[in-house]
């Protein structure tokens, strides 16, 4: 629902809209679809994505609007990255396993389908989490969560993709042994 023509032509724009998107993912006046198409877009401007990452992180956590926690939590993924400071990359990874954790906050949609819509915020998450695990200062924070989205139930089609990402993240983080594989497996 995010997937606007504006939100491509801020994307392609780069690092120069920025500030844009930021204020218009911040700002409660603005639709949730906008909102969703500026959290999209972010992750998309380049390298100075980094600059958006506690941005991005208070919209995982804060967000009412799912879509806008979905495409939040995709962008934080590029946010952070190897030379992100420490708190930085701390709070991101505490907010994605958040995301990844709540499975029961979203209970009514203007939509369809709200099994599939709290899944695909759980998937975005760990496939952040798969993108920046190998983040010096997270893997304390997420490995516990990563483990547990291995042996919990599969209640929707997309949770294969988020266990493989949660495989992926741990391979990343070197925690990933026959054990962890074989949880993945069964």
């Amino acid at each position: 629902p995010s997937d606007l023509d504006a939100m491509h032509s801020l994307a392609a724009a780069g690092s120069s809209v920025l500030p844009v998107l930021l204020r218009a993912l911040r700002s409660k006046a603005s639709p949730w679809f906008q909102r969703a198409a500026a959290a999209a877009a972010i992750g998309s401007v380049g390298p100075s994505v980094k600059k958006a990452a506690s941005v991005l992180t208070a919209a995982v956590l804060e967000d009412e609007d799912v879509w806008v926690r979905r495409n939040a939590c995709e962008s934080l993924g590029y946010a952070v990255g190897p030379s992100t400071p420490a708190h930085v990359a701390k709070a991101a990874a505490q907010a994605l396993v958040h995301a990844l954790e709540d499975v029961d906050s979203v209970d009514k949609f203007e939509y369809e389908q709200s099994g599939s819509y709290k899944e695909t915020v759980r998937q975005a998450a760990a496939s952040s989490l798969m993108r920046i695990a190998t983040h010096a200062s997270v893997a304390a924070i997420v490995e516990p969560c990563l483990m547990k989205v291995l042996s919990s139930p599969v209640p929707h089609k997309l949770n294969a993709v988020t266990r493989w990402s949660a495989v992926v993240a741990l391979s990343r983080m070197g925690l990933a042994d026959e054990t962890v594989l074989s949880r993945y497996l069964s």
